[in-house]
């Protein structure tokens, strides 16, 4: 398994490829379609995208290449080691390293029995051959089979020397090449024959023995004398990779505290708060403070208690009593004629709400816009991640849903708040009340619908009384003295009222008539009993 490239097989469909690998930077990342640089997009961190789909069969190849040009951390004495300097210098020697092992392993390899392996590739760019163990092309084979080119044969044995010629003989003609036989032995080399100062021609090179075991290595001459000191100073050599840390040594004593150094002038950074200490004991108890302290919150309202069972009837009482509650309404009555003034304003129905507010908080979805909440029509706020929407950002027109303009990302928080609407029970509207009571013109100094009072100037203690037509103020008469008038009745000759003993008290029948009733001096009314006898009634 590679760590540092991948190889896709093209479908013809396909334009976006996974990186399986990690890498530094972008840059550090290339792509080859058929062995030919493309360009890319990143897609996402771990995805990459071509322009379009290549060929069904070619090869697509991701690599990753970490640029050694500098290196990634660079460690100076005395400075302070972080963890992420340490990491990002590894991680650029780790990096390399593994796109050197990928190179070696993708390489013609030498296998455990001698011979290298393509690894089933295609070997490219291979020179014509030279030696008769060379390797040959494709290209080469094929040229050397068309011309039919035959292989040398064996070197023949070397004849004798002839004699030297004084004159060259004419080349005959080259015959056909026969066939090869078999190498024979090589025959005894003849005698040498008197120079000649013609050279013969060259005899045809025989084939290359087989090479010779190697010889075992000879003993270590002595060192050589050490050469004078260089003035000039060699190149550096590389840096090696940095080993590994090793374990923290013992913390050394403290040493003494040095001098104390000069005031700064500048605020230096607040530490952080350290933690909560544990609570102390409680003191004691102080004494009576002759303060009175704060008044405490007032606590809720406790339930409300059962309703005590029902007092005794009083007596009839001799003041009208307040009024009672409305009773139930009656049934409508039927329709009327169409009214010229406008009734009052009916009451405002109810919330759909529970109570007088609610709320809900949503987490959205991706692009999330419609968000089910009950809430009143105009009484409503939206709040996304915390912040209020204007009423322009959102649609609030059915009392069942909200709807964002604009959806939501994935994790926001949607929050809506509704107000309920209510109504007051007794109550009379504008229109209503204006209907049914005064209503003050002008400055306010005077009503409407009312007669102004007569003047209340020289008329102490009159009253006031009206013929029903105008208003005016009347005469008081003063009783006729009390004393000595135990048990009488007031009455009057419609003149002057005196104390009565006795006399006619009007009664009116249920028919309207009027039949007094005769008081006795002794305070009693007469009583028709059953019988039809007469039997008086003492009034006292």
């Amino acid at each position: 398994m590679a760590f540092s490239y991948i190889e896709y097989t093209a479908d013809g469909n396909s334009a976006t490829f996974a990186i399986p690998f990690a890498y530094t930077q972008q840059a550090d990342v290339a792509v080859y379609v058929d062995g030919i640089s493309t360009s890319f997009t990143f897609t996402s961190p771990s995805t990459i995208s071509l322009a379009s789909a290549p060929t069904s069969g070619l090869i697509v190849r991701i690599a990753r290449t970490t640029s050694l040009e500098n290196r990634a951390a660079d460690f100076s004495n005395g400075a302070v080691l972080t963890d992420t300097d340490l990491d990002n210098s590894n991680i650029q020697v780790f990096q390399a390293a593994q796109e050197a092992m990928d190179t070696a392993n993708a390489s013609i390899v030498k296998d455990a029995d001698g011979k290298f392996n393509a690894q089933g590739r295609v070997i490219k760019n291979l020179a014509n051959p030279l030696n008769p163990q060379d390797a040959t092309t494709k290209s080469w084979t094929e040229t050397a089979i068309s011309n039919n080119t035959p292989e040398p044969g064996a070197t023949g044995a070397t004849g004798a020397t002839g004699a030297s010629s004084t004159v060259a003989g004419p080349t005959g003609p080259t015959g056909a090449t026969g066939a090869t036989g078999a190498t024979g032995a090589t025959g005894s080399t003849g005698d040498t024959g008197p120079a000649s100062t013609v050279a013969g021609p060259t005899g045809a090179t025989g084939s290359t023995g087989a090479s010779g075991s190697t010889g075992p290595t000879g003993a270590s001459g002595a060192a050589g004398p050490i050469g004078a000191t260089s003035t000039v100073a060699g190149p550096t050599g590389p840096i090696g990779l940095s080993g590994p840390i090793g374990t923290t040594g013992d913390t050394g004593a403290t040493g003494s505290t040095g001098a104390v150094g000069p005031t700064s002038t500048v605020a230096g950074p607040i530490g952080s708060t350290g933690a909560t200490g544990p609570t102390g004991p409680t003191g004691p108890t102080g004494a009576d403070s002759t303060v009175a302290g704060p008044t405490g919150p007032i606590g809720s309202t406790g339930p409300i208690g059962t309703t005590g069972a029902a007092g005794p009837t009083g007596a009839d009482s001799t003041v009208v009593g307040p009024a009672g509650a409305t009773g139930p309404i009656g049934a409508t009555g039927a329709t009327g004629a169409d009214s010229t003034v406008a009734g009052p304003t009916g009451a405002t129905g109810g919330s759909v709400l529970s109570g007088v507010e609610d709320s809900e908080e949503y987490t959205a979805t991706s692009g999330q816009t419609t968000f089910s909440v009950t809430y009143d029509v105009g009484y409503v706020e939206v709040y996304l991640n915390g912040s209020r929407l204007d009423n322009s950002d959102y649609t609030a027109t059915n009392g069942t849903s909200i709807v964002l303009d604009s959806g939501a990302a994935t994790g926001d928080t949607v929050f809506i708040h509704s107000f309920g609407t209510f109504v007051l029970a007794d109550h009379y509207s504008k229109t209503a009340a204006d209907a049914r009571y005064l209503t003050p013109t002008g400055d306010g100094s005077s009503l409407t619908g009312i007669d102004a009072l007569p003047t209340q100037t020289s008329h102490a203690s009159k009253f006031l009384t009206t013929d029903g037509s105008s208003a005016s103020w009347s005469n008081v008469d003063s009783l006729p003295t009390q004393t000595g008038n135990t048990g009488k009745f007031l009455t009057t000759d419609g003149t002057v009222s005196s104390w009565a003993s006795s006399g006619r008290l009007p009664f009116y029948k249920s028919d309207g008539t009027n039949d007094p009733i005769n008081l006795t001096s002794a305070h009693e009314i007469p009583f028709l009993k059953a019988d039809g006898s007469n039997s008086n009634v003492s009034l006292v």
